[in-house]
């Protein structure tokens, strides 16, 4: 609604929001994946 009356700082602060935001979950699921391989590892181990 207001692109046109928006200055280039708020551009700028919206842009690194969703950058953090991408960010954020990317380190999230990185860290839930070692998490998971972590947890299974031993488990999946002893199964085979």
């Amino acid at each position: 609604m207001t692109d046109k009356l928006s200055t280039s700082s708020e551009q700028n602060d919206y842009r690194l929001k969703a950058g953090n935001n991408g960010l954020i979950q990317l380190a999230t699921g990185i860290v839930g994946l070692l998490e998971n391989n972590t947890l299974n590892w031993p488990f999946t181990s002893h199964q085979e």
